[in-house]
């Protein structure tokens, strides 16, 4: 249902600025969220939170689009397969193909 209400936006207004509200709210909660896990030291302090919270939104997003589309997604993989990515030490870009010493 959630792609088909997605679909809709593109066509109704109405149905854009409703779902346009609610993603802002549920934005400033991941937001929030983001802050706490800073302050923890669980999150780097200089991410910015707004972009960390979009990109989590949208893993979950790809995740329930995949559910849709394919079916067959394990909730229990996608968590162990998030925090695997997550957990990865990936090189900032501009060490990004400089040879290693």
């Amino acid at each position: 249902m959630l792609m088909q209400v997605w679909g809709e936006t593109l066509r109704n207004p109405e149905v854009a600025r409703v779902l346009a509200d609610g993603y802002q709210g549920l934005r400033g909660q991941w937001v929030a969220l983001v802050q706490q896990y800073q302050a923890r030291g669980r999150v780097d302090p200089g991410a910015d939170p707004d972009h960390v919270a979009r990109t989590l939104i949208g893993m979950v997003q790809g995740y329930f689009v995949q559910q849709a589309l394919f079916g067959g997604m394990d909730p229990d993989a996608f968590e162990k397969a998030l925090r695997a990515l997550v957990a990865m030490n990936v090189p900032e870009r501009r060490e990004r193909g400089k040879p290693s010493a």
